[in-house]
């Protein structure tokens, strides 16, 4: 798969070239902006739309903190976020 990010096009098909930010934060410490910076920066597509955090079945909030390894690299296989955010 490729992004396109301005002029330049992206390929994302080598899970070792492959980077991940992980946001940890409490409750009202900086989320949202933290949240807006990279909605601001990256394509829409690598970011989770529900304040960075991806979704999980029928939960809008995942709690991508509880993930296993296995389930946060196949989730960004299939949706490509390349951002995700967990709230305690």
């Amino acid at each position: 798969a490729s992004v396109k990010i301005g002029r330049k096009t992206v390929e994302l098909s080598d899970p070792f070239d492959e980077v991940i930010l992980w946001y940890e934060h409490l409750s009202k410490a900086g989320g949202t902006s933290f949240c807006e910076i990279v909605n601001s920066n990256m394509p829409r597509l690598m970011v989770p739309r529900y304040h960075c955090m991806p979704r999980k079945g029928e939960f809008i909030d995942g709690r991508v903190g509880s993930w296993s390894n296995a389930e946060l690299i196949q989730h960004t296989r299939e949706e490509l976020h390349r951002v995700v955010s967990n709230e305690w």
